[in-house]
């Protein structure tokens, strides 16, 4: 369709900076000369393009590149997601990103991924997108297997980042530091004078770190004990970690725990269900560190203490990286960690 060619190749010359933001597009009748097409073609182009905020009209005054034009001024941020409602993890990014943005005068565009479902109207959306240039920066809350299926999304013109443990695909990585969580929550039992500590995970991948971790705690503190770990398996019911919980809250003596990590935002109402329904004390009976993604809804009144990570400082950094890799023309395999903190040392904007 001449339509697109035309809009396609007005778009590049935005996109390349041929015609920068703020710059007078030529005439209608000036386009129509150029591209051998009529009137209502060019105009077809031009309403095209308007649409996706390149371009806006101003009156007799002519038609202008927009001073804020997506490849610029938008950014994506392509999440996971299985069912219709994204993860706690994936939420309070996506409500960072809102804040961020706002702050920056930049434009969030969210896309929910399912990655059983590819030819879902999100992947169509997201795949035109890119090539038409409607964002200029991502960042990538899941990876995997994702640029095979999209490859315009490896475009090396395209800045981007990941939140992740490791730098793939050439992609800057900037991740939660996990090591520090479990470093700060031990402490801060231990400075409670708690030593049977239990850990409830959301799998089995955290185990081997978590284990190196307390060899090293015992080094120094041969009381504290690795009391309890119990893994949640993905996509678990709720009733069943909350069984495991008051199960394990049910064992006497030495054997019954006094206190536990939480190392996942999806399991803090099976957790504080089952606590309840075994009869103990929040703070008496036992302490409880909660991962918390901040800003995070509260909806409870529990005395628990909430430790996790700045969505918005992470994706600050997100921005910052994608804002750098623009000045630079290029991406370097960057690895970046944000550090673990406590609800009362995060910024009250923030939670």
């Amino acid at each position: 369709m001449k339509r697109n060619t035309i809009s396609d190749a007005i778009r590049q010359k935005i996109v390349n900076g041929h015609w920068p933001p703020g710059r007078r597009l030529p005439t209608r009748q000036a386009l129509a000369d150029q591209y051998k097409a009529g009137p209502n073609t060019i105009q077809a182009a031009i309403d095209h393009l308007a649409r996706d905020g390149f371009i806006h009209a101003r009156g007799r005054l002519g038609t202008f590149v927009a001073l804020n034009p997506p490849h610029l001024a938008d950014l994506a941020i392509i999440a996971p997601t299985q069912g219709s409602i994204p993860s706690p993890f994936v939420q309070a990014i996506m409500k960072a990103a809102v804040q961020v943005a706002e702050q920056s005068g930049l434009t969030v565009r969210p896309y929910y991924i399912d990655p059983q479902s590819i030819k879902s109207d999100e992947w169509e959306q997201l795949h035109d997108d890119v090539i038409h240039h409607r964002f200029g920066g991502i960042i990538f809350l899941w990876l995997t297997s994702l640029l095979a299926k999209v490859p315009a999304l490896s475009d090396p013109g395209i800045p981007s980042v990941q939140v992740s443990s490791e730098a793939t695909f050439g992609i800057p990585a900037i991740y939660p530091d996990e090591r520090e969580f479990d470093r700060r929550a031990v402490e801060h039992l231990r400075a409670l004078g708690r030593k049977r500590i239990a850990h409830l995970l959301n799998d089995a991948v955290h185990m081997p770190s978590l284990d190196a971790f307390y060899t090293r705690v015992r080094a120094s503190d041969p009381t504290v004990q690795q009391h309890h770990i119990l893994v949640a398996p993905p996509h678990s019911q709720q009733r069943s970690v909350a069984t495991s919980v008051y199960m394990m809250m049910h064992l006497q003596g030495e054997s019954r725990p006094d206190s536990i990590i939480v190392y996942d935002d999806n399991l803090t109402q099976p957790v504080l269900a089952g606590l309840m329904q075994a009869g103990v004390r929040i703070k008496e009976d036992i302490e409880v560190v909660m991962y918390t993604n901040f800003p995070t809804p509260t909806h409870d009144s529990m005395p628990i203490t909430r430790l996790g990570f700045d969505c918005v400082k992470l994706v600050e950094q997100c921005v910052g990286q994608i804002e750098s890799q623009r000045r630079q023309g290029q991406k370097t395999t960057t690895m970046l960690h944000i550090p673990a903190e406590f609800e009362h040392e995060v910024l009250p904007s923030h939670i």
